[in-house]
């Protein structure tokens, strides 16, 4: 007597990482993301009750990335609820400004870095033009802005558009 489960889901369900190969087929797939960018320094930002484009307008006047792992917490779609008709997405001009500034890595805690019903997803072409890595889904409901270690590991899908992640903030400090 052993248990022996099976599992058949969508690779974008739950907690996720896209990787340039979701919306370029030339681009990397998933189990060729090298693991020293899925666990590094990582910023979380916190826009609560934010449910629409996070563009530069949504952010406090000079604001930059400090680390080049940046998660938003948004709270505009609670995990395990149906998806809302709005909720909070990338602006594809902040896509740019971050990659400009040295992210490598941006999550939210949404089903799409691009709005409900994008059919042409400018965020995410932006983030695999620049080669960013996308996690999406994250639950981040008991996460305070502030300054992490952030470690989401894909797994190795070959040729994988995407993989589900177990991702966990380490608080800094004592």
């Amino acid at each position: 007597g052993v248990a022996v489960s099976a599992l058949s889901m969508s690779v974008h369900l739950g907690t996720h990482m896209d990787a340039p190969r979701h919306v370029d087929p030339r681009g990397a797939s998933v189990d060729l993301v090298p693991l020293d960018i899925c666990v590094g320094p990582c910023q979380v930002v916190a826009l609560p009750g934010h449910d629409r484009v996070i563009d530069r307008a949504a952010l406090t006047p000079g604001w930059r990335p400090e680390t080049p792992w940046l998660l938003f917490t948004t709270g505009s779609w609670p995990l395990g609820q149906a998806v809302p008709p709005a909720f909070a997405h990338l602006d594809p001009g902040l896509v740019d400004e971050l990659a400009e500034a040295g992210v490598v890595l941006v999550g939210l805690d949404t089903p799409s870095v691009d709005p409900p019903g994008s059919t042409m997803l400018p965020a995410h072409r932006r983030c695999a033009a620049h080669g960013l890595l996308v996690l999406e889904g994250l639950e981040l409901s008991r996460v305070a802005a502030g300054l992490y270690t952030l470690v989401a590991l894909p797994l190795p899908i070959v040729g994988g558009e995407a993989s589900p992640v177990r991702a966990a903030l380490i608080a800094e400090g004592p």
